[in-house]
């Protein structure tokens, strides 16, 4: 028998007992740490823990030591698509099955610093990992992930924590790019909470924008929000008329902005960002102001894109992703109305999580059928 085996089997037959890592720790008088050391292989119980457990799952020690042959022998890979927003874990199969999900917060380290980091893609990845056996792969793609050493200390943490595994780490645009239903040369964008624009040739990535929310982000749910929020303060403090914006920022939060300055300091990107919605909301009605706003965004990240297609290196279809790109056909349209004649825009049809599968497993060397892959994920992806 393998000895990743015994770490499986330890946890499988414990969450079919339906005891968590912390209550079996407890009966067995050791470390929650322990418990999930002896389920990840890291390290392996001796005949008396091996006894004990018996007792308490109500099982033969020969459960714990069958091998692999008696489960499921499909191979196991974990795709993670980690945003400004929401960090999305799958668990699947190399035909592209989902066999389970996770979602937690923002993974961005430039948003929520390395330790939060660490710690979403630990938690994320053991919640799947109570489910099935140890992955054959993880891919991270992970906004924020291509600043400074950013990559290789999240490749180093998961290599310590699941040395079973082979891991990967790259921007969440591999994720974007992924999505394509043709590989080959492409321009990607994403507009979520950050907007970036990057060219990819099949071999190498060309960025240009995204530097961050102190940078200039225009096309980002967190510029939008922002303008939103100083039209509200304008307002507020008599240097602009009352607006259908600065109303629904009121009403959204019950009172003036200005009763409210330390709370969007302490929340962040990702709370200013959510007031995106109230820009496309005031324009609807017909405010000017939000109008010019959303206008002028989409004007300067379609700025970023014909500015890549001219480079001649990355040809002409542009796939736009993100949260505010899927979810806001008007942005899209206006961004359209910008571009060079000649870009073909696709938007795709799944999340970014469907592109970080099939990077994984092209990493892996495995040449992926993208219709079949398609057919399966469709097929369990919203059933997890």
């Amino acid at each position: 028998m393998q000895p990743k085996d015994l770490g499986k089997n330890i946890r499988e037959l414990r969450v079919a007992k339906k005891l968590t890592q912390q209550e079996f720790a407890e009966l067995l008088i050791v470390a929650p740490q322990t418990i999930s050391k002896w389920e990840r292989g890291v390290s392996y119980p001796d005949v008396f823990y091996l006894q004990k457990m018996s007792k308490i799952l109500d099982v033969s020690i020969l459960e714990f030591l069958e091998d692999d042959e008696k489960h499921d022998e499909a191979d196991y890979y974990i795709a993670i698509d980690g945003g400004g927003t929401k960090t999305e874990f799958v668990l699947f199969k190399e035909d592209g099955e989902v066999a389970s999900r996770a979602l937690y917060g923002t993974s961005n380290p430039n948003l929520c610093g390395m330790k939060t980091t660490l710690s979403i893609l630990q938690k994320g990845i053991d919640n799947l990992l109570s489910l099935k056996k140890t992955p054959k792969r993880i891919f991270a793609g992970i906004a924020g992930a291509a600043s400074g050493n950013h990559k290789e200390t999240i490749r180093l943490f998961l290599k310590r924590t699941y040395p079973l595994c082979k891991i990967n780490i790259d921007s969440d645009i591999k994720n974007i790019i992924g999505l394509a239903h043709e590989n080959g040369k492409c321009i990607t964008a994403i507009m979520g909470t950050g907007a970036v624009v990057y060219g990819w040739n099949g071999t190498d990535l060309k960025r240009v924008g995204g530097w961050g929310y102190l940078f200039g982000d225009k096309g980002s749910g967190f510029d939008i929000g922002r303008e939103v929020l100083i039209a509200a303060y304008a307002y507020g403090d008599g240097l602009a008329p009352s607006s259908e914006m600065s109303r629904l920022v009121e009403e959204r939060l019950g009172g003036p902005v200005s009763d409210y300055t330390s709370e969007f300091y302490s929340k962040g990107q990702s709370y200013i960002a959510s007031f995106c919605p109230i820009a496309f909301e005031a324009m609807a009605a017909g405010d000017k102001l939000a109008e010019e706003i959303i206008k002028n965004n989409a004007a300067q990240f379609a700025n970023k894109i014909n500015h890549m297609y001219r480079l001649g290196e990355y040809g002409n279809r542009v796939i736009i992703s993100g949260g505010l790109a899927m979810h806001n056909e008007t942005l899209i349209e206006l961004v359209k109305e910008e571009l060079d004649k000649g870009i073909i825009v696709e938007i795709p049809t799944y999340p970014p999580i469907f592109g970080a599968m099939r990077s994984c497993l092209e990493l892996g060397g495995a040449d992926v059928d993208y219709d079949a892959f398609e057919a399966k994920f469709v097929e369990s992806y919203n059933q997890k």
